[in-house]
């Protein structure tokens, strides 16, 4: 199977992208066992595509330092939509006049049109709540925030306030204005050496 034929991709891709400005730069293939020096990004996709992706057997990425440790993908356009995390290839484009947002998967692209037709086909699952949302990710946030009893957003400062709320940017607002701006800086400051908030 050619790599064309394993994804839609759009007549004329590399030229119409307009997220970024066409690279002439060189750039070196990090592909393990690779290291072909390309003019441009435009150039380092088609090599990819063509010396790389197209004689893929078992679907792993091969990319030198990536993530998934040539852990391998199910089917073919799977690696093909992961690889353009490292070659920066975005091909689904936004059509609406003066967007530039472009895109290397489809998904975020079609979350991301949404956001001019004004879409919202993901609804709240709670029967009496009419929200509904752009994408699964924002109603499955709106649902366990708004409508779970679990406060587990606790105020640190549990000797003078017994305060919990369902969501963290009510937390923090919490903490600014009863507690004050100091109050907050110092929860930020240990949140931060944490790794949260």
């Amino acid at each position: 199977m050619r790599y064309s034929d394993s994804f839609p991709q759009p007549e004329s891709q590399h030229e119409a992208e307009p997220t970024k400005e066409d690279s002439i730069e060189d750039v070196v293939c990090d592909w393990v066992g690779c290291g072909a020096v390309l003019q441009g990004e435009h150039e380092l996709i088609d090599h990819v595509a063509s010396s790389h992706i197209q004689i893929s057997k078992d679907f792993v990425c091969r990319w030198a330092g990536c993530f998934r440790k040539q852990l391998p993908f199910t089917a073919l356009y799977m690696l093909v939509t992961h690889v353009r995390r490292h070659t920066g290839e975005k091909p689904n484009i936004c059509t609406f006049p003066g967007c530039k947002k472009a895109y290397g998967r489809l998904e975020n692209y079609k979350t991301h049109v949404r956001s001019h037709t004004g879409e919202r086909p993901y609804t709240c699952e709670v029967p009496e709540c009419r929200k509904a949302f752009s994408n699964a990710s924002d109603r499955l946030k709106h649902q366990s925030r708004t409508h779970s009893p679990m406060k587990s957003f606790i105020c640190p400062f549990v000797d003078v306030c017994e305060k919990c709320y369902t969501d963290p940017s009510s937390l923090r607002k919490h903490i600014k204005t009863v507690h004050g701006i100091q109050a907050f800086e110092r929860v930020k400051e240990m949140k931060a050496k944490q790794g949260r908030l």
